[in-house]
């Protein structure tokens, strides 16, 4: 999975006219949550996440950022009154994270403060079912939404 996406953002470089190509990377928080708000795998635990993306149409206040990535996402869980190997566990699966943010900024020249609101989706690229014999029978969706807020303030450091 991780060759197609890289072959596909080559040849999609083409076709692509971004004012800004970048890469992010950094950690993400995750736990997984369930449609009948069962308790399992509902503690936070910390996952690498990497992406690549452009940022265009930049205008004097707003622009949009787009990202696509690799993250793995998860939960842990502690049981005291279970035996020994299953009090605590832990289980993480791969997704393809793509996102589009509106951002609204005040000045790109030296400082870079943002603020920026859009949805993303992530695309199950692992195995779909939870890795911990507790919930052998539980899936994970293949798809899922969600919406993105950021509060950003960052140093451009320009190399001439």
């Amino acid at each position: 999975m991780k060759q197609v996406l890289l072959i596909a953002l080559l040849f999609s470089a083409q076709f692509v006219n971004a004012q800004v190509i970048k890469l992010d990377n950094g950690i993400a928080f995750s736990s997984f949550r369930n449609k009948k708000d069962l308790p399992m795998l509902s503690n936070s635990i910390k996952n690498y996440f990497v992406s690549v993306g452009i940022d265009f149409l930049e205008k004097k206040w707003f622009y949009l950022s787009s990202q696509i990535g690799y993250v793995k996402l998860g939960g842990k869980e502690t049981n005291e009154f279970l035996d020994k190997d299953l009090r605590d566990v832990k289980s993480r699966t791969a997704f393809v994270h793509i996102t589009t943010t509106f951002r609204m900024h005040p000045n790109r020249d030296k400082a870079n403060f943002f603020v920026g609101l859009g949805p993303y989706v992530n695309i199950l690229s692992d195995q779909n079912t939870i890795d911990v014999i507790l919930y052998k029978d539980y899936t994970i969706e293949n798809i899922h939404f969600g919406g993105k807020a950021e509060l950003w303030e960052q140093l451009m450091i320009l190399i001439s």
